[in-house]
């Protein structure tokens, strides 16, 4: 997430003048499936997943130079940073999405803050679920040590 924040940063962005290009580089910066789009006010118009980006790569045409992220973006039900990682995760789930950007709102402001994921979800419920489940008392090792005397008596 950081090394897509800092490309979104460098840009010199014009509201809804991503062109595809500027989505496959950043694309090539997250390990996400999805990219947030926002308007020059930082507000979430939409996610681009990396399906719809491919199909528009696929479908090559004389309005590659007019397309841009607005255009590919998909309305997304934003997640709050007040929201669960339950309610993240089905949210996920119902829409097919590998996750979701967290959008903070500040009076009439609403600024994206991140864009956690489905398998950061399941490692932090990982996490929980090993410190919940500790065992009481460690379970019993067997020892393996061989006995050199009983070996040799039997390969004699």
């Amino acid at each position: 997430m950081e090394r897509l924040l800092a490309w979104l940063e460098q840009r010199d962005w014009d509201e809804g003048a991503t062109l595809i290009a500027d989505l496959v580089a950043a694309a090539a910066a997250t390990r996400h499936g999805v990219l947030p789009v926002v308007d020059g006010d930082g507000a979430l118009i939409g996610v681009v997943s990396h399906h719809a980006l491919r199909e528009a790569i696929l479908s090559r045409s004389d309005l590659d130079a007019v397309i841009v992220a607005a255009d590919l973006a998909e309305s997304v039900d934003a997640l709050s940073p007040r929201d669960s990682l339950r309610h993240a995760l089905a949210v996920m789930n119902a829409r097919g999405l590998d996750a979701l950007p967290v959008v903070e709102t500040n009076g009439a402001s609403f600024r994206v803050t991140g864009l956690p994921g489905r398998s950061d979800v399941l490692r932090v419920y990982e996490q929980a679920l090993s410190h919940a489940i500790k065992p009481r008392n460690p379970p019993a090792t067997f020892s393996c040590r061989r006995r050199s005397s009983s070996l040799s008596r039997l390969s004699r």
